[in-house]
């Protein structure tokens, strides 16, 4: 399977820094917050949050960040 993870010559989607989470055997979530749709083989979110949990449909992320703020997101 491939899926570009390049966006005007950088990267956006990593797979390579910390855990990977696989959630109902379709979405990959990747260390840094990315979420790839398998089946489909597109990128559903593309920017950087922790993942704290995953439930039914949701999957609920925090973020830390200088410019944004500190917020949950789901």
């Amino acid at each position: 399977m491939w899926i570009e993870g390049r966006k005007l010559g950088k990267d956006y989607v990593r797979c390579d820094v910390a855990n990977n989470t696989l959630y109902k055997d379709r979405y990959l979530i990747s260390g840094i917050g990315n979420i790839i749709d398998l089946q489909e083989k597109k990128v559903l979110y593309d920017g950087s949050a922790k993942l704290v949990r995953c439930s039914n449909d949701s999957i609920i992320f925090y973020t830390n960040d200088i410019f944004k703020g500190k917020y949950y997101a789901f």
